[in-house]
């Protein structure tokens, strides 16, 4: 999915493109050309050296899609990076994800964190109220909006 080692392309100087900015950059042309808005998810990676991670997280390579592809939405998915190993640290690297920047804005959109009692993937679902302080902590640096919803037509 990287096409190159793991430590080498999530270094913020970088000059190599990865397949998934190539195939990111191909959905968003092509969702362009049919008028369509752009969210990427970013779920992490699955390659060998990710670790206790469930899909090794690509911060950079998200920064560098979006100098690239400015205008789509980048969403945060923390269960399915952290994941069960490392579910406890999920409201940590959720906070510290939300403040990352690329240039003067916020690199993330938006966060798809899985919440609540559901009998499926409960080993990576933070529980209401660690949703509460994640919430309580991210708005302390950012002004919080209800779900993106795209708009008409689209």
């Amino acid at each position: 999915w990287l096409g190159e080692p793991l430590e080498q392309v999530n270094q913020p100087n970088s000059e190599t493109v990865t397949a998934m900015e190539r195939t990111w950059q191909g959905l968003a042309s092509f969702a362009r050309d049919l008028n369509c808005s752009v969210v990427f998810i970013h779920r992490g990676v699955d390659v060998p050296d990710k670790g206790d991670y469930r899909n090794a997280p690509v911060h950079e390579v998200v920064k560098r899609l979006a100098k690239k592809v400015p205008d789509a939405g980048r969403f945060f998915d923390p269960s399915h990076i952290l994941g069960p190993k490392m579910r406890d640290d999920i409201v940590r690297a959720t906070v510290d994800a939300m403040r990352m920047t690329v240039g003067n804005e916020f690199l993330y959109t938006g966060v798809l964190v899985e919440t609540g009692t559901s009998l499926t993937d409960t080993d990576q679902h933070i529980t209401i109220e660690e949703l509460r302080v994640m919430l309580g902590e991210i708005s302390k640096f950012r002004k919080l909006g209800g779900p993106y919803l795209p708009s008409e037509g689209n």
